[in-house]
């Protein structure tokens, strides 16, 4: 498994809860520079994304995050 396996999951993840994602989202993609993508839709896809995987993520790791990267190499590692 790999980030170009990952990426389109983790951007359908956050469209479902998002409503809308920009077109250009890529690993480098800071939360900040997404509309709508607050504390509590991070929580939401952060849980979505352990549901689609099947996989937990602890406190510090939901937190750690700061892009679409980040959670990208989480998932990696969790699937590892």
């Amino acid at each position: 498994m790999n980030t170009e396996e990952i990426l389109p999951a983790v951007i359908s993840v956050a469209e479902k809860i998002l409503k809308s994602v920009p077109k250009n989202v890529n690993t480098e993609t800071d939360f900040k520079d997404i509309p709508n993508w607050t504390s509590l839709n991070h929580a939401l896809i952060i849980n979505s994304i352990e549901q689609h995987y099947n996989i937990e993520f602890d406190l510090d790791e939901m937190i750690e995050v700061r892009n679409i990267g980040d959670i990208c190499k989480l998932i990696m590692k969790k699937k590892a």
